[in-house]
């Protein structure tokens, strides 16, 4: 396969994500904008093994449950609250 091949093979999953998250923010009712603004505003504080709880299908249970107030400044802390039952990872063994 060549090198052309390969980069418009990964462009067009790289669209194709793009579209299908697109798609996710318009079927739970979600502004665009304003999500990823607060996605990239949450995203430096929050545990990578919890960003699930940041896609659209959680956004609103996720928000809710986020320190009223800190989401609209500009800056500063953002405080993680404990994950919920229905995000928590099944215990290995």
């Amino acid at each position: 396969m060549s090198l052309r091949r390969l980069r418009t093979t990964a462009s067009l999953k790289q669209l194709a994500g793009v579209l299908r998250r697109h798609e996710s923010r318009r079927l739970h009712a979600l502004d665009v904008e304003t999500y990823l603004a607060e996605i990239i505003r949450v995203m430096p504080y929050w545990p990578r093994d919890r960003y699930l709880e940041l896609a659209p299908k959680y956004w609103a249970a996720t928000r809710a449950r986020l320190v009223e107030g800190e989401l609209s400044l500009a800056l500063g802390h953002i405080t993680v609250p404990p994950a919920s039952a229905a995000h928590e990872k099944p215990a290995a063994g």
